[in-house]
């Protein structure tokens, strides 16, 4: 089982810190933390393909990184976690940053997030689609994972994605949108099209639609799953449509951050549906996979052990 992975890449950072009391600046009490262990993981269109190796399928990214220190560090954690990084391009633009996200997390979990990125630079899509038509036949799947970032969204890639969807249409290979800036012409050329219900009324509210069976018939795709987090999925193929309840980390005793959850569904469920299992196995198997991953670690999403799923 081979997957591509195609779309927003991110690096994940996470500061930990303990409480230590507080201090008076000027007329204020601010919390006064000590900092601990800080690490950095994959996210975005990377965590979709670390969840892709962990279900055992030889995986291969490409994204665009910035020609910066998060852009040197993404590529390093790619290479050395994924495997091959070929497909990943430097841009060229000056002006073009690497997504970093910073969040710092204490006893009490996540106090502060920070976003740096800047989407005025050039996303060199062009160059990604040039790099991955030359290997688009040995790929079992492909997923575009749209953050919004530039890569893959409206701004200048959206060509690049579909042209990625007209070719998997050709070659008969399953193709996956998980997408926050979802396209109606993309989605057309699916077999899966997967967003949260946030996500889906955006659409919604965009395009003047009644709802989300309006939405399922506009798309046009293969099957549509709209993930609500610990209740489960809407599943809509076509005209029918079903639910189904997630195994949610709080059944297991754990405690859920929620964070790149909806990226390790995404990839379990195309890698369950190339592995031959039916949509419904392959939505709850990736439902308790999801659920599984949505704890807190020290260096960002854990990613689960297929072993974890089966208790």
């Amino acid at each position: 089982m081979k997957v591509l992975v195609v779309g927003d890449l991110i690096v994940d950072m996470f500061i930990h810190c303990s409480l230590t009391g507080e201090k008076v600046e000027g007329a204020s009490r601010v919390p006064n933390y000590d900092v601990g262990e800080i690490g950095a993981s994959l996210g975005g269109a990377g965590l979709v393909a670390l969840a892709c190796k962990a279900h055992g399928a030889e995986v291969m990214l490409s994204a665009v990184v910035g020609p910066d220190d998060p852009g040197d560090m993404a590529r390093a954690m790619v290479e050395s976690q994924v495997g091959d990084g070929s497909l990943l391009v430097t841009s060229e633009d000056e002006d073009y940053n690497t997504t970093l996200k910073t969040r710092v997390v204490c006893d009490r979990g996540i106090v502060l997030r920070m976003s740096e990125e800047d989407f005025s630079g050039v996303a060199d899509s062009e160059d990604m689609l040039n790099r991955i038509s030359h290997v688009m036949e040995e790929f079992d799947g492909v997923i575009a994972v749209d953050y919004g970032k530039g890569v893959c969204g409206h701004q200048n890639g959206s060509s690049m994605v579909y042209s990625i969807s007209r070719v998997c249409r050709e070659l008969e290979i399953p193709f996956m949108v998980a997408s926050k800036n979802l396209d109606c012409a993309v989605a057309s050329e699916a077999t899966f099209v997967v967003c949260n219900e946030d996500e889906a009324s955006d659409f919604i509210e965009r395009w003047g639609l009644t709802g989300i069976k309006e939405m399922a018939n506009k798309m046009v795709c293969g099957s549509m799953v709209i993930t609500k987090g610990k209740d489960g999925a809407d599943i809509f193929t076509r005209f029918a449509s079903d639910e189904f309840r997630s195994f949610s980390g709080e059944e297991t005793g754990i405690g859920s951050s929620g964070i790149g959850s909806g990226d390790c569904f995404s990839a379990s469920l195309m890698c369950n549906s190339l592995q031959g299992r039916g949509l419904d196995s392959s939505v709850k198997l990736a439902n308790k996979y999801a659920a599984r991953s949505a704890v807190s670690s020290m260096t960002g999403t854990h990613i689960p052990d297929l072993e974890e799923i089966k208790h």
